[in-house]
């Protein structure tokens, strides 16, 4: 019988569609159990998500989702927070733990100190395993189990976590037309995911041995997450940065051997492509992913994938997502690496 390579993670990645339309209708029912009104009486203080590696990430881009909505919030590592509880706001009132297993060890640390430090205190968990112990110490439990991965890489758990995150923040906001956008999410990924594909396929015959991740505002953490994906499934160079903080030092490895992907912003387009034309000019291969872009603007460049989605900024964020994915997954089986069984990486981290 043939071995197919990283094939559990292609299906993860290609089901997305159907995954997050699952995780959205499941949540729609959750919210009738949702006692909102008592939720934001905790939210006039800043709000901590928290989590290990992946939903770390998760948490850098749904804390700025909520800032965007006027919830004060944050983000910290859960092992941060065991071992500096001061890091903690002292008027923080509520703790967002996000775990796809429900059983990383540093994060059930972070919701027992949480738990010391605010007695009285929320804890909202979100996770795709809801029989897991983080649930237990949940006071409001979201449950995204419909995208639970089947291969040990976090690809569709993380966009349907941090959808349920976004949806999360409309619900609170009592916010109907961006939740109402948000359900078109699922649809969208049906169009990107191939066109996804396409680019990705079309980079690995490029001759490269590293790859920048540039994101700000929401997107930093998706960058952040991109990195990590692709470390995880072929232990290759891969790092993450603010889009300007890139031209501070981390620019001098962005050479002939090196793709620079930028998630590009909106608002600060202009300046964001400046630094990638940059980096084109020194020699490095770039890709910008982005909503739309004016011809003109990137006529110098290698390549641009254009989302194309009619979504205001904010809401759109997940669909930056399926380009890195597929990269993870084609650098690894090009590699003759399986992204299924990853070195040194297991699905749940305990100590």
């Amino acid at each position: 019988m043939t071995t197919i390579l990283g094939r559990l993670m292609y299906n993860d990645i290609a089901n997305q569609p159907f995954t997050l339309k699952a995780v959205m209708e499941n949540l729609n029912r959750q919210v009738e159990n949702l006692d909102i009104p008592t939720l934001l009486t905790k939210l006039y203080s800043p709000l901590v998500f928290t989590g290990c590696g992946t939903t770390y990430a998760l948490g850098l881009s749904a804390a700025s989702y909520f800032r965007h909505l006027g919830i004060s919030a944050t983000a910290l590592p859960a092992s941060e927070i065991k071992f500096y509880p001061d890091l903690l706001p002292p008027q923080g009132d509520c703790l967002v733990a996000v775990s796809r297993s429900g059983k990383t060890s540093e994060t059930l640390w972070a919701v027992q100190t949480f738990r010391q430090k605010h007695r009285d205190g929320t804890i909202i968990a979100i996770t795709a395993d809801p029989q897991a112990e983080l649930a237990g110490y949940a006071d409001v439990l979201i449950d995204a189990s419909p995208a639970r991965d089947f291969s040990v890489v976090e690809t569709c758990s993380f966009t349907g976590m941090l959808s349920a995150a976004q949806i999360l923040a409309t619900l609170i906001c009592k916010d109907t037309h961006r939740k109402e956008s948000l359900t078109k999410i699922p649809e969208l990924f049906s169009r990107v995911l191939p066109e996804a594909q396409q680019y990705a396929t079309k980079l690995m015959d490029e001759p490269f041995n590293r790859l920048f991740f540039l994101g700000g505002g929401p997107l930093y953490g998706l960058a952040c997450q991109a990195s990590f994906t692709i470390k995880e499934c072929s232990a290759n160079w891969v790092e993450a940065f603010h889009p300007l903080e890139f031209r501070h030092g981390p620019r001098t490895a962005a050479t002939d051997s090196s793709i620079v992907i930028l998630f590009l912003s909106d608002a600060h387009a202009r300046e964001e492509l400046k630094v990638v034309h940059e980096m084109s000019e020194q020699g490095a291969r770039v890709l910008v992913i982005a909503e739309d872009v004016e011809q003109s603007e990137i006529s110098h460049l290698d390549n641009v994938l254009k989302i194309g989605s009619g979504l205001d900024y904010w809401d759109r964020i997940t669909l930056y997502l399926p380009l890195a994915q597929w990269l993870a997954y084609f650098w690894a089986i090009k590699q003759n690496k399986d992204p299924d069984h990853p070195q040194n990486l297991n699905a749940v981290t305990r100590l």
